[in-house]
């Protein structure tokens, strides 16, 4: 079996970031970091670490990955905090391949399990870039979450939009 780790990359504090840290955690991820800013205690008896994104918040994530000796990193970004992904279907699939991406609406991009050979590539290109133009890169659909719809109150009586 791969050995895996993930990384969730914000760029600013989102209060989903504990519901995602807590969905990877219940899968075979071996470690979880959060690369971005974050409020002190908020991962509070979890088994994530907290690092500092610096001016290259990816390149962090996969410093740190890589210093943990595993097979590939689960790549979470914001956009992945407002999908609907099967993270353990994604790790099932990377068994097998060397790269595992979201087919978003608007193409390729993360969430992604990428193998450790293809670090190197996403050094200086978006991560979106390098899945869509690496070959064998297996693909997921990522669904959208929909937006509750606004409710109405008139009198005494409550209506959906």
């Amino acid at each position: 079996m791969k050995r895996v780790v993930a990384a969730i990359l914000a760029p600013a504090f989102d209060p989903r970031l504990r519901a995602c840290a807590a969905r990877l955690a219940r899968t075979t991820v071996e470690r979880i970091a959060v690369v971005g800013p974050t409020r002190a205690n908020v991962f509070a008896g979890m088994p994530v670490v907290t690092l500092p994104a610096g001016r290259r918040p990816l390149a962090t994530a996969l410093g740190w990955a890589l210093r943990g000796s595993c097979d590939g990193v689960l790549l979470v970004d914001a956009a992945g905090l407002e999908l609907r992904i099967d993270f353990d279907a994604m790790l099932a699939r990377f068994e097998h391949a060397h790269a595992v991406a979201t087919r978003h609406a608007s193409g390729i991009d993360l969430p992604a399990v990428i193998g450790v050979p293809l670090f190197g590539r996403f050094v200086r290109r978006a991560p979106g870039v390098v899945l869509a133009t690496t070959p064998g890169v297996e693909l997921v659909a990522g669904l959208e979450i929909a937006a509750p719809r606004p409710v109405e109150e008139s009198n005494d009586l409550v209506q959906v939009a």
